[in-house]
């Protein structure tokens, strides 16, 4: 290679090296001709082009130094300008590579594939609006180049606009319909906006063309998640996951499943992995703190959002589930900032509303939270949470008609855990039932059963054959109840039927509002025998019965707010002239140790309690239920028994707002907290209005029958008298 024709020939054989994947021999071949020639700007080319193949940080900045070199002594040279620019966007010198793309366009200004690469080095510098610019001038050279319109869609999915993503993606697909890569892309879209049908067709497809990576996979897993179909979600990103345990998205997918599966505990530590192999992952911690507040640990859910948003402080979603672990731990001011902050970044956001609706409610701001709710619902007209949300402000607002309506949402994933029955016959749509049978189906709590099981008559009286199917419990109290209504319980085999229908259905089908709600009482009605028996057993002594029941559900969402701890409410109706029974059913370990250590003064009757039937032969034994909101509130109004329903300052929605009593139940009165998360006003005016009742009940006994009542209660009676405490007014409802 002693002179420029044995350099240049020794070059050839470089190039035939290259192309046939000969990559060391070339880069040998390519130092010897550099050795004898430092100025052979071609082979310092090609030898660049070799070490960037190599991948390595050190070989990627000998190639840029050659490549640098060669530029200068050939400044001319459109190719070696964009192999530079190459290098710069492989070592992430973004600002240089977009330097070379442009002087090698400015020297070759047809080449489609420069405007290409400047579009991408500006998509990555975040220069979406001029990314978009340079991909147009690509595809305006060359339009019928698929992996243009592919990097097009790239980079409006980053601008933020996924309408024009679809379409570049829709076209990358129809130039080259054998590449996968498009499909993939176009069904993540799909996928983020909830369409899992067309998700799933883009991810078959694109297995079908033979793309196999993982992230096809998972992706396929969180479509099934979408579509409902959480065993074989769970079944895929668990087979990823035994291929490579370090797969982190395989981690996510699988908690988000678990998540839908409500199997908390292990959600957790699938996040949790997640962020062992990605510490900054924000989507992690995100999503470890909605496992965490599920399972009840609220500070620790806390802190795994606010470490998602000092991750990345515009993530949406951490910003609204931060903002619902705060509402929930009642920090509210503190949610409401949260949701705000979610809705600045996207004021489109209807979920972040829709929470913040939550939120306000919570706070007392009523006609705002409604307000938000209805936005909510404009922007997402089929998300099911955000509609059932609606609903249950409109119920709470009285707004009956329009809530019914939007409270069939609650089958359609607005209520997590509520599934329909898999029926082949139809649902009833309220026509003519002449000759056929209705099968009724009791949903969620005993207490929604007991509320609406006043229409079954209703129906029956119409002519129709009905067919009530309930929970175990309640079997027995509703098959001696409801009058022309055949009861089955829920493990029954089914009788034959012509059409179905939800039980919490029949109010929307009655077009119920808040003058015609059928609240005759009792509809519900103990065995007299049974009744007998607990009058016998609690004797009729001169003092005021009243059962006491104090918290419901562990598992309901505002679990915390309606229920009471023992040790604060029983010392509250401790008073003379006053006998309490607990009547709780279900008692958490701290409430029974503050029921032993009142044993001596509070009887516990749950023990005989075997099913519904026995509780309400208990209530109808009593002079007063003093209760939480609970199934127990339902039954004792439906067995028309006078009964105190203690309600947190944001009160399910089927006992409205600011009243006192009640149009479902005439014997109940409703004891509202004034103040969130405040039972002290409440038990205020408790006391005084059991002291009042206590009173009137003793006075009502025959001539004598009241003379162990204690004379310091007497005395009270006179004072309380003069200072006219104790409205009468509202005794009206709960005469003994």
């Amino acid at each position: 290679m002693g002179d420029v024709g044995s350099a240049k020939a020794a070059f050839a054989v470089a190039v035939r090296y290259h192309s046939s994947g000969r990559f060391k021999e070339a880069a040998e071949l390519c130092r010897a001709i550099l050795a004898k020639d430092r100025r052979f700007s071609d082979a310092m080319v090609l030898l660049g082009v070799v070490l960037c193949l190599g991948g390595s940080k050190a070989e990627r900045a000998e190639a840029i130094a050659l490549l640098e070199r060669a530029v200068v002594i050939r400044p001319s040279d459109a190719q070696a300008l964009e192999i530079l620019g190459d290098a710069y966007t492989a070592d992430g010198r973004l600002d240089d590579a977009m330097s070379c793309y442009r002087r090698a366009i400015c020297l070759a200004p047809t080449r489609a594939a420069l405007h290409s690469k400047l579009g991408i080095a500006l998509n990555d510098s975040g220069r979406h609006a001029d990314a978009i610019d340079a991909l147009h001038q690509a595809i305006a050279r060359d339009p019928k180049t698929a992996r243009n319109h592919f990097n097009l869609g790239v980079i409006f999915k980053a601008a933020g606009q996924a309408d024009a993503a679809v379409e570049a993606y829709r076209q990358a697909i129809a130039l080259d319909p054998e590449n996968p890569d498009a499909l993939v892309n176009l069904g993540v879209i799909h996928l983020q906006r909830r369409d899992s049908d067309a998700a799933l067709q883009c991810f078959a497809d694109a297995r079908r063309l033979g793309a196999s990576g993982v992230a096809v996979t998972i992706n396929l897993a969180a479509c099934l998640l979408d579509r409902g179909e959480h065993d074989q979600a769970l079944a895929i990103a668990t087979e990823v996951l035994a291929r490579d345990p370090a797969c982190t998205d395989a981690h996510l997918v699988r908690g988000n499943v678990l998540i839908a599966l409500e199997r908390y505990g292990e959600a957790k530590s699938a996040f949790e992995a997640a962020i062992a192999l990605d510490p900054r992952s924000a989507t992690a911690h995100n999503n470890l703190g909605i496992a965490l507040k599920s399972l009840n640990r609220l500070d620790e859910a806390v802190a795994a959002h606010r470490r998602a948003l000092a991750l990345d402080p515009a993530h949406v979603d951490a910003h609204i589930n931060l903002g619902a672990v705060l509402q929930e731990q009642g920090q509210l001011d503190a949610a409401i900032e949260c949701h705000t902050r979610a809705l600045a970044l996207d004021p489109q956001c209807a979920l972040a509303l829709s929470d913040l609706g939550i939120v306000l409610d919570r706070k007392g701001l009523r006609q705002a939270s409604l307000d938000a709710h209805r936005r909510a619902a404009a922007l997402a007209p089929d998300c099911a949470k955000i509609r059932f949300n609606l609903a249950v402000g409109l119920l709470r607002a009285g707004e009956l008609a329009e809530g019914w309506a939007e409270y069939e949402w609650r089958w359609r994933g607005g209520i997590g855990a509520l599934k329909a029955p898999d029926m082949p016959q139809p649902l009833w749509d309220g026509g003519d039932l002449a000759g056929r049978t209705l099968l009724v189906h009791a949903e969620q709590g005993l207490g929604d059963t007991v509320q609406f099981a006043r229409y079954l008559p209703l129906l029956a009286r119409h002519g129709a054959r009905v067919v009530l199917v309930v929970p175990t419990p309640l079997e027995r109290l509703l098959r001696s109840s409801l009058a022309g209504v055949s009861v089955v319980g829920a493990d029954a085999p089914l009788p034959y039927f012509d059409v179905h229908l939800p039980l919490m259905s029949l109010a929307r089908i009655f077009k119920t509002d808040l003058d015609s709600i059928p609240a005759q009482v009792p509809y519900l009605a103990a065995d007299p025998a049974a009744v007998a028996q607990w009058r016998q057993r609690l004797g009729n002594g001169a003092a005021l019965k009243v059962g006491v029941a104090w918290s419901g559900n562990p598992n309901h969402r505002n679990d915390r707010q309606r229920s009471i701890a023992a040790a604060a409410l029983l010392p509250e109706l401790l008073m003379p002239g006053v006998q309490l029974y607990s009547i709780q059913k279900a008692v958490r370990p701290a409430d029974r140790r503050s029921l032993i250590s009142l044993s001596h003064i509070v009887t516990d009757l749950a023990p005989r309690f075997g099913d519904l039937g026995d509780t309400a032969a208990a209530l109808m034994a009593l002079d007063l239920v003093i209760t939480v909101d609970t199934s127990v509130a339902h039954l004792a109004g439906a067995l028309g028994r006078p009964v105190w329903n203690l309600l947190p300052f944001t009160p399910d929605w089927r006992w409205l707002l600011e009243r006192e009593d009640s149009p479902w139940y005439p014997t109940m009165r409703l004891y509202r907290q004034q103040r969130f998360d405040d039972w002290g006003d409440v038990f205020e005016r408790l006391r005084a209005d059991l002291r009042w009742h206590a009173v009137r009940h003793a006075a009502a006994l025959p001539v004598g029958g009241h003379s162990d009542i204690d004379a310091a209660i007497r005395t009270a009676v006179t004072i309380d008298e003069a200072v006219g405490e104790g409205p009468k007014g509202r005794l009206s409802a709960l005469s003994s």
